[in-house]
């Protein structure tokens, strides 16, 4: 049999079953006229051929009125039936020849007073009087006026009646549905529905069924499918409705309510009060009676918000916001007046607004129990507790740990802002890029609109292309131009920022306004003014800055040196004057902005007016053609061909340091002095020394600085040699680090002092890379005289900067294998970070404890968000415990690569000198047992056979729906914590264990091992 066959027979069995369930489904006036009709069994008969029938009419409230012997006469067929055309356009009732209803009567629709307004229309005078007054409460009845007298039908014409205009209804219910053996479940369940809505008379499809529907709510329906059950049963009705619990009523859209428990709650509460009790009544009690007061009173509104639910009044939601809001304004003020806080401030008035807003939302889900709730909940705390810390001033660990949390939890509140505010702040900061881009085009006028810069490009190509030496006199031309531009970057900084600041507010409104209503006239006027502000200050290059700077571009594009140089500073010092004045005028700008954004709001919208993307900065500024020198000119200047002068500056410039510093060392001690004369004056020598000259004598500067490295601390800190280790104490002092930049810099220039020169007659400096050398050591040797003459003041300090920065043009020289190493020690240094926080952090992988932890807060969270509060008891000291792992592990793990890294720093060293030789393996070998044994993979299979009875433990959960971890998981859990702070110890212990270990393993491997290149690689795990 095909899946289609099968699909239609279930199909046709459905809607058989369906069709045979409302049909003998008891209680529906249709079954029971047809069970007469096919039974032929007839009730007893009163005159005038009326059966009698005892039954209860069930009022509202669960009454039920008595109807013993109801006559023909007094129930009106005309009340009961409805009027032609109700059920349906195409199915009117019959007429009387038909056997339908007298000519005479007509349907009709009236007001019935009240005092005689029942559950159904039609009944006895005498069962009207037995319904309560305060049930009377159906607004309409339904009579007939009869036209004229007609004998009544007896109770099976009436039923005929029924029954024919039913089963027209279900004729077009079928015909409508088609072919039910090929029709869907979904299409039969459909038609199952008509046809009860058909007999029921439950349809609301038809505006008449809505008026012809009895009250809802209060006196029960008795159209539905329990109304004559009522009447047949009426005991067994009301049992079944008192048991049916009741649902409550939602509008439409709406999510249906659900009963939150009371205990979450009431945790969410208590923990909402503790900043009341810990911080404000403190505050009250110190005189701060405003700031206790607003802290206690938004901790107090917060405590309620658990237990506002939809039918609490807006307002009533909004006092918590508004509490917030006016602390967050409070401690705003005390920041404006001197005190602390300003971030809190902000994010506290914020946030009130963002909590206001959430009690105040128009959509259910604004408020519901879901995740933006416990967001306000939660950042309503952290608000709370942030502000109340600042304004009570607390210092100490704890406070300020609780203060730095604050801002995170209060930023929750943040999302609950609409989104044009949003839309504001991100077009603050856009301007504020496009404010400090539009005042740097007026700052760097200077060099962007002369040909200054081009041209000092060329000269210095000329001498550098003469000779490299030329470049130490060139750098006292280039050094004040990289001087101006700092100057100017500084500048363009504070200006640039200065005025976005004061245009911050104009641009918010702009871009909020654009956001909420691009084409709205306060979109317009925001524009307007924000363009007016923006095109005459940071955008005024061309307008204002360029008629002042064309008189002077010309004179700058002058051949002549003597009228382009001053015309260029001139420009330089009215760049300065004109963000000065841009500064200035820009709060009257803003005033200004106010009454011409005013005449503007009538004008139609423009993107590349009214849209905040159109503020830009144009980069075709310049106030004229600027002036190209020829490549080729017709009178080219004569070729520079002296290196004698170049050579006699930079000789000169070596001498420097022992005039000014060498000198007072010698009369302060003349073995120091002379061995800082001595690496200067070989400093100051080396221009003049030729290629051919002897290797050793070329090195010699370099080995008078290595000298001079290792003096520098065995003068400084007035140690011998046997106690040179000392010095790793003082490894934070300026004096240790300038002799490393020697020792090392002066090992660098050996080396390459060392190397033979291309030409042999040219002089052996005279390359880029040796002139960098001569400068860089220069520099060293300066910062050390610097040290040893103990000079202080802004200009030794730049002096000594200007060493540090330097050292690179000597340090590059050293040997690769010297990166090799220090490449191995950080990235040694790494691993060791990494095994250090697996080690510490490992139970999360090993056990289930965490996930089962997941799941029960999941759980707790899907029936109340509310939980979150209790769960916080967990999860905050679960993060903690988490962070403390990834700050324990980095600092455990750095320790000990700064242990090892004499040892990886020789262990790269030698891979990269010999890779198969003895001793690399060696050091391999050492370097890996000790990291194994220590804090890797030999150290966790330890820990985790130590702990494994925990481990084990820590996996066990309940076996409730929660699947929480049990007690014995917990227990698990912090034992395992007391194992790991005790195995931190044992690693104290491991290290020197470790490295003796490591040291004969490494001898093993160097006698009887192999070579193996990932083994001992030390860039490999």
């Amino acid at each position: 049999m095909s899946k289609r066959s099968i699909a239609a027979s279930k199909s046709l069995v459905a809607v058989a079953l369906s069709l045979s369930l409302i049909a003998l489904s008891p209680g529906f006036a249709a079954y029971e006229a047809a069970a007469q009709q096919v039974t032929g069994v007839s009730s007893r008969v009163q005159p005038g051929g009326v059966p009698t029938q005892a039954g209860a009419v069930r009022v509202a409230g669960g009454a039920s009125s008595q109807l013993n012997t109801v006559s023909l006469s007094n129930l009106r067929l005309d009340a009961v039936l409805p009027a032609p055309g109700v059920y349906g356009a195409g199915v009117p009732l019959r007429s009387e020849r038909e056997g339908g209803l007298p000519a005479g009567f007509t349907p009709g629709l009236k007001e019935t007073p009240a005092s005689v307004r029942v559950v159904a229309a039609g009944l006895p005078s005498a069962v009207a009087a037995t319904v309560p007054a305060s049930l009377q409460t159906s607004p309409l009845r339904f009579d007939a006026q009869p036209r004229a007298q007609a004998p009544v039908q007896g109770p099976e014409a009436a039923a005929a009646v029924q029954l024919d205009g039913m089963s027209g209804e279900v004729s077009e219910a079928l015909k409508a549905t088609g072919d039910i053996a090929k029709t869907q479940g979904e299409s039969a369940h459909g038609l199952g529905i008509k046809l009860d809505a058909i007999i029921t008379r439950t349809r609301q499809a038809d505006a008449a069924d809505q008026l012809l529907a009895p009250a809802a709510g209060r006196l029960g329906d008795l159209s539905g499918d329990s109304g004559a059950a009522r009447l047949a049963a009426p005991e067994e009705g009301s049992a079944r409705q008192a048991s049916e619990p009741s649902l409550p009523e939602t509008r439409p859209g709406q999510p249906p309510a659900t009963k939150q428990p009371l205990a979450p709650r009431l945790i969410a509460s208590a923990l909402a009060l503790l900043p009341a009790a810990l911080l404000g009544w403190p505050l009250v009690a110190a005189g701060a009676l405003y700031a206790g007061v607003g802290v206690m009173a938004s901790s107090a509104l917060l405590a309620a918000l658990p237990f506002m639910g939809e039918g609490t009044p807006k307002y009533v939601h909004a006092l918590p916001g508004a509490a917030l809001l006016g602390l967050g304004g409070l401690t705003l003020a005390g920041a404006i007046l001197g005190g602390g806080g300003l971030a809190v401030g902000i994010l506290a008035a914020l946030g009130g607004w963002g909590l206001i807003r959430y009690g105040t939302g128009k959509s259910v889900e604004d408020r519901s129990d879901n995740g933006a709730a416990l967001s306000a909940y939660f950042g309503g705390i952290g608000a709370v507790t942030g502000a109340a810390l600042v304004l009570s001033g607390a210092t100490g660990l704890v406070a300020t740990a609780f203060l730095v949390l604050s801002y995170p939890a209060a930023a929750l509140l943040l999302m609950h802002l609409p989104s044009w505010v949003g839309m504001g702040i991100t077009n603050v900061f856009t301007s504020a890029v496009k404010s400090l881009r539009g005042t740097s085009r007026v700052m760097a006028a200077a060099w962007n609109d002369t040909p200054l810069v081009d041209r000092l490009k060329k000269f210095s190509e000329r001498y550098l292309e003469a000779s490299k030496w030329n470049a130490v006199w060139l750098a006292g031309l280039w050094i004040p131009v990289w001087v101006l531009m700092a100057a100017d970057w500084a500048g363009t900084l504070v200006v640039g920022l200065g005025l976005a600041a004061v245009q911050a507010p104009v641009m918010f409104l702009w871009g909020a306004s654009h956001k909420i209503s691009r084409e709205s006239g306060p979109t317009k006027f925001f524009a307007a003014w924000a363009h007016f502000m923006f095109d005459n200050l940071q955008g005024a290059k061309k307008a204002f800055f360029n008629p002042v700077e064309k008189r002077l571009a010309g004179l700058a594009a002058s051949k002549s040196k003597a009228v382009s140089l001053p015309a260029t500073l001139g420009i330089y010092a009215a760049s300065w004057l004109a963000a000065a004045a841009s500064l200035l005028a820009a709060p009257l700008m803003l005033v200004a902005g106010l009454g011409v954004a005013s005449t503007r709001v009538g004008q139609p919208y423009e993107r590349e007016k009214h849209d905040p993307s159109s503020l830009r900065v144009s980069t075709d500024d310049s106030p004229g053609q600027q002036p190209q020198d020829p490549e080729e000119p017709g009178q080219p200047e004569p070729p520079v061909k002296s290196t004698i002068v170049p050579r006699l500056i930079a000789s000169a410039l070596g001498l420097l340091p022992a005039v000014f510093l060498g000198i007072p060392l010698y009369l302060a001690g003349p073995t120091v002095g002379w061995v800082y004369l001595a690496v200067t004056l070989s400093l100051a020598a080396l221009p003049f020394v030729p290629a051919k000259t002897s290797k050793l004598i070329r090195m010699l500067p370099g080995a008078l600085m290595i000298v001079l490295g290792v003096a520098v601390p065995y003068l400084t800190f007035s140690v011998g040699l046997p106690a040179f280790a000392a010095l790793a104490a003082a490894a934070k002092t300026n004096a240790f680090w300038m002799a490393v930049v020697n020792v090392l810099g002066g090992w660098g220039l050996m080396r390459y002092l060392g190397r033979a020169a291309e030409d042999g007659k040219d002089f052996s400096m005279d390359s880029g890379e040796r002139i960098g050398a001569y400068l860089g050591a220069l520099a060293a040797v300066t910062g050390a005289g610097l040290i040893l003459t103990a000079s202080t003041g802004v200009f030794p300090t730049i002096l000594t900067v200007a060493a540090y920065l330097t050292s690179p043009l000597l340090l590059m020289h050293l040997p690769k294998s010297i990166f090799t190493g220090l490449g191995a020690v950080f990235y040694r240094l790494w691993t060791s970070v990494g095994n250090s926080y697996r080690l510490l952090s490992s139970w999360s992988r090993d056990t289930k404890f965490y996930r089962n932890l997941q799941s029960h807060a999941e759980y707790w969270l899907e029936r109340s968000v509310w939980n979150g509060a209790w769960l916080s008891v967990i999860w905050v000291p679960m993060w903690i415990s988490q962070f403390v792992e990834l700050v324990l592990g980095g600092a455990l793990g750095l320790a000990l690569g700064v242990i090892r890294a004499p040892l990886n720093f020789l262990w790269g060293l030698s891979y990269e000198l010999a890779p198969a030789s003895r001793i690399t393996r060696f050091f391999s070998g050492m370097a890996r047992t000790w990291e194994s044994m220590v804090e890797g993979d030999s150290s966790q299979d330890f820990l985790k056979r130590y702990t494994k009875v925990f481990l084990d433990g820590m996996d066990d959960k309940s076996a409730g729906p929660s699947g929480r971890p049990t007690t014995k998981a917990a227990w698990s859990f912090a034992m395992y914590r007391f194992g790991q702070a005790f195995y931190l110890l044992k690693m104290a212990a491991l290290l020197p264990v470790g490295l003796l270990t490591g040291a004969g393993f490494g001898v093993y491997n160097a006698i009887k091992g192999k070579p193996d290149r990932a083994a001992d690689d030390p860039y490999r795990r």
